[in-house]
């Protein structure tokens, strides 16, 4: 954090003039936000997985 200064570029300010009531249909299922948030947990370590398989078929396919 020593050259933050050196780091920044820009700096925006954002006049909220309006905020409204944001409805995620992650809610559409009645689930808790813990159950939520573990689903995508979930769905994300499925991700790694694959992602690992594939990268691990192509290495092998190559020969390395």
């Amino acid at each position: 954090m020593r050259d933050v200064r050196a780091r920044i570029r820009h700096i925006v300010l954002v006049k909220i003039e309006k905020a409204l009531p944001l409805f995620s249909p992650a809610y559409d299922f009645g689930l808790t936000e813990d159950e939520i948030r573990a689903s995508w947990w979930n769905y994300f370590s499925w991700l790694q997985s694959r992602h690992a398989a594939a990268s691990a078929r192509t290495t092998a396919a190559d020969g390395g």
